[in-house]
């Protein structure tokens, strides 16, 4: 299991969302590059990047800050925010992104999913964004009648091979993650998993590291490394 900041972004800002409500919304100080810098030097293995008005809008928006921070990357680039067409996936992996995250396109476009799940074996990511066990859509702002269960399943019988799974109620308020929804995810289906949401202290990462679940593969955690709750050296440290 591995740490994962996260680095979202909005005008070319470092920021944080409220259980994805973009009315509350925090801006931290510095360029998006300069924490990549720092994550890596803190021991990071992998860095999550979402572009939040791409995934409100279906377009990504910050290609050229996506360009300076893979430029500056010597670790693994996650995306996700407006990755809905096979041109702007296959234009994350020519920037140098490593691993391209789908969530609003698992709903309303399934065969461009399945096309990118077969031509890129191992490099899409799925985000399995939910709110009261229902899947949540355009960056969580439109509800659905999907099951996370459900969902889980057919991605599974598309040969996804890793989720990020969200608990929006949980996301940005440092109130503990989901881990009786990871339990349940876990038990239920066959998918690997990253964690998202809530984590805002060691003992949140303690709880997570005795899972010993091989299928629980990381988790990403933001506001509390932005915030202090947390250092990224501390939590690396844990895990090894």
């Amino acid at each position: 299991m591995i740490a994962i900041p996260a680095i979202d972004l909005i005008e070319g800002q470092v920021v944080r969302l409220r259980k994805g409500n973009y009315a509350e919304k925090t801006v931290y100080p510095g360029e998006p590059e300069s924490y990549v810098v720092q994550w890596q030097e803190a021991g990071a293995r992998r860095i999550h990047v979402v572009d939040l008005e791409g995934a409100r809008t279906g377009e990504v928006t910050e290609w050229h800050t996506i360009e300076r921070i893979v430029g500056v990357a010597t670790v693994p680039i996650e995306l996700g925010g407006g990755l809905r067409a096979m041109k702007d996936l296959e234009h994350a992996f020519l920037l140098g992104v490593q691993f391209g995250i789908l969530g609003t396109a698992v709903l309303k476009n399934r065969s461009f999913v399945q096309e990118a799940l077969r031509k890129f074996p191992g490099r899409v990511l799925i985000g399995v964004d939910v709110l009261d066990g229902k899947l949540r859509a355009e960056g969580w702002t439109e509800a659905t009648t999907t099951e996370v269960t459900d969902a889980c399943k057919q991605l599974a019988d598309w040969s996804a091979h890793e989720i990020i799974y969200t608990n929006i109620d949980k996301d940005g308020v440092l109130g503990g993650p989901d881990i009786a929804g990871l339990r349940k995810l876990l038990n239920e289906t066959s998918l690997k998993i990253i964690l998202s949401g809530g984590i805002s202290r060691m003992d949140d990462i303690r709880k997570l590291a005795k899972i010993q679940n091989p299928r629980l593969t990381g988790f990403i955690f933001g506001r509390a490394l932005y915030e202090g709750t947390i250092k990224l050296e501390e939590a690396v440290r844990v895990l090894k």
